[in-house]
């Protein structure tokens, strides 16, 4: 988990922060945690996906994640896939989710959001492409 140092007005600034936290935490325990969770929920069965989505329940109002795809073109009945869109469903309470998703050396984005409390997502996209 890491804290987002939204006090910071630069955005320069604020991702060398970010970047210096998550170097930290690369350093510590919570890193092996959150991959061995992510390892059992892979392999593990359905309801192991519903307790890890209990656990983390509260903990948090904003959820990113990355995940790697392909670095070349696919092809469905001869056209080719443009994109890969992630979507991340929202955990009971989460404000956000932000998916990442690579395809064909370019990153993809998808978020999702509770509109009560990101009633201004549309606008947040629109900081994320400036």
């Amino acid at each position: 988990m890491v804290d987002l140092p939204i006090d910071e007005g630069d955005a320069a600034s604020r991702l060398q922060r970010v970047m210096k936290i998550a170097a930290h935490l690369k350093d510590t325990d919570q890193t092996l945690a959150a991959r061995l969770m992510m390892r059992m929920i892979e392999f593990g069965p359905t309801s192991m996906l519903s307790l890890a989505a209990r656990a983390q329940d509260g903990l948090a109002d904003t959820f990113v994640t990355n995940i790697p795809g392909p670095q070349f073109p696919l092809y469905l009945f001869g056209a080719r896939r443009k994109a890969m869109l992630p979507q991340v469903p929202l955990l009971r309470g989460m404000a956000l989710a932000i998916g990442l998703m690579s395809y064909d050396g370019n990153v993809c984005w998808g978020l999702t959001a509770d509109s009560k409390l990101v009633p201004d997502l549309p606008q947040f996209r629109e900081a994320l492409i400036e």
